[in-house]
């Protein structure tokens, strides 16, 4: 095999005087009309040359030449160097294009890997984060509205919270029990019942004044009602409540007098 010295007079000097000799086994060659011959012989070229507009480009039929097991020998890693000095041509750089063997190229701006897998789960996550931020401290139309204040000034707030407080410590029973002695006692008064009776004297006594009345209400059943229900310890608000009504009633009825509606109005839960 020998070279082809016109254009390749550094590829001369370096290399023919020592790998000509070890290209002489079979190696794979090729042919072509638009190939120059830069190493060939009459079987064919082992480099050749093509022009593609100002650009050169060195075909080289055998690629063991210059792999890496071709290049234990002496003669391949000498030919390789010449060629890549020759077509260097100076100060020039040399590139190895591995994409075609799954190698990519890494992205040179740091930026760009928060876009590519794995990172992008993590900017995804960034993402929602910040999103999850903003929407919560995004700010809303309007004024804002005051907060209520934690007590309420007036009567209705402390007869509110007296109530709630009597609610939470189970008083209702003796409340109402309470109520009813005192509505007891104050009709005794106001329809002048005789002075130093008892509690149950007076309580008969208010009997048959009711009955007298034609008052519906038996206020000695309520007072005893009243009375099973605080020795019962019940909380149940609904019995209570209707026996304050009750007892609210009789005192109308028996001081006032039962009116024309008032029939309709016992039924009236």
């Amino acid at each position: 095999m020998k070279l082809n010295s016109d254009p390749l007079n550094f590829i001369e000097r370096n290399f023919v005087s020592r790998a000509v000799v070890e290209f002489c086994g079979p190696r794979a060659l090729v042919r072509g009309d638009r190939l120059r011959p830069i190493i060939g012989a009459t079987q064919g070229m082992l480099v050749g040359e093509i022009s593609d507009r100002d650009r050169k480009i060195w075909v080289l039929a055998d690629p063991d030449v210059i792999a890496n097991h071709g290049l234990a020998h002496e003669g391949n890693a000498a030919l390789a160097l010449a060629l890549i000095k020759a077509l260097r041509r100076g100060d020039g750089s040399v590139v190895f294009d591995e994409t075609v063997h799954g190698f990519v190229v890494r992205p040179v701006s740091p930026f760009l890997l928060l876009f590519r897998f794995p990172f992008v789960v993590a900017t995804a996550q960034g993402a929602l984060a910040v999103a999850l931020l903003l929407w919560a401290t995004m700010g809303r139309f309007g004024a804002p509205l005051s907060p209520p204040s934690p007590l309420q000034s007036g009567k209705h707030g402390l007869i509110a919270n007296t109530a709630k407080l009597f609610e939470f410590a189970g008083y209702q029973p003796v409340m109402v029990q309470r109520y009813v002695h005192s509505i007891i006692r104050d009709v005794g008064r106001q329809l002048h019942a005789p002075a130093g009776m008892s509690e149950a004297a007076m309580v008969e006594w208010l009997g048959r004044v009711g009955r007298a009345r034609a008052v519906d209400v038996e206020c000695g059943a309520v007072m005893r009602r009243v009375d099973e229900l605080v020795q019962g310890r019940s909380r149940d608000p609904k019995p209570l409540a209707a026996l304050a009504r009750e007892i609210y009633r009789w005192k109308r009825e028996i001081i006032d007098g039962v009116s024309r509606g008032s029939r309709h109005h016992r039924r009236d839960s």
